[in-house]
């Protein structure tokens, strides 16, 4: 009687994804806190008090900043600021709001993101100040030596909230960003536009990871982690799918 083992087979992608998030946990039990610019609803709270981390959340829709603060009033390290993040001060500016919540609400306009999903629209336009993240971490007197981790889900201004960051970019280690390689909203930013500007505080592409859904002609969503050398290479090198 012959016995055989039948294991799984993986996809190149699939170890890619699974590698990624080894790294991502192992990057997370290093971090000290992360300021969460794009807070929408706080959906990652559970999973960023699971590693006792302090957070700064920023959200700029006053129709559910109140629901946001009280989602995280369980969790005493995280905190809400209502800010709309851009590359400016005291620049007015209209953020369209989405109708899903306003999870996918933009100072852009909607472009071929009805391609991926067609249900998402623009209900109604807000005019608000603009701010600097720079400007935003003073004024409201925040001890950047608690953070060091950044995330970004602004839907698609993203390139233009790391313009007005570069005090808060020389304190991180890791930034995380959502962004495409097509036009989700119109003028947004690649991949290699955020890469440029994050080199010049030595923080680098250590993985991508692809939303499921996909534009039809093939273009992906990503989250892209960026992590600066000196905090990563090191212990994280071994994990790097990139022989793959």
């Amino acid at each position: 009687m012959t016995l055989s083992l039948s294991l799984p087979r993986w996809s190149a992608a699939r170890v890619k994804r699974e590698l990624a998030r080894v790294q991502q946990y192992l990057m997370m039990r290093r971090l000290k806190g992360i300021i969460h610019v794009g807070a929408n609803l706080a959906q990652e709270c559970k999973y960023y008090q699971r590693f006792d981390l302090n957070v700064l959340w920023i959200e700029p829709n006053p129709e559910i900043f109140d629901q946001l603060k009280t989602i995280i009033a369980p969790y005493m390290r995280q905190r809400a600021l209502q800010y709309l993040v851009l590359d400016e001060d005291d620049k007015k500016s209209i953020l369209h709001v989405a109708n899903n919540m306003g999870a996918s609400s933009s100072v852009l306009s909607l472009a071929q993101i009805s391609d991926v999903w067609p249900s998402i629209n623009v209900t109604r336009d807000i005019e608000m100040p603009t701010y600097k993240l720079d400007t935003i971490i003073k004024k409201e007197a925040i001890d950047l030596s608690s953070y060091d981790g950044l995330v970004l889900d602004t839907e698609g201004s993203e390139l233009l909230v790391l313009k007005g960051a570069r005090a808060v970019l020389q304190a991180m280690n890791a930034v995380k960003v959502e962004v495409a390689d097509f036009e989700v909203y119109s003028g947004c930013p690649r991949p290699e536009q955020i890469a440029e500007i994050l080199k010049e505080y030595d923080l680098y592409e250590q993985w991508r990871l692809p939303f499921r859904e996909q534009h039809p002609d093939g273009g992906h969503i990503y989250d892209i982690t960026y992590l600066r050398k000196s905090f990563s290479y090191r212990w994280m090198r071994i994990f790097s799918y990139r022989w793959i």
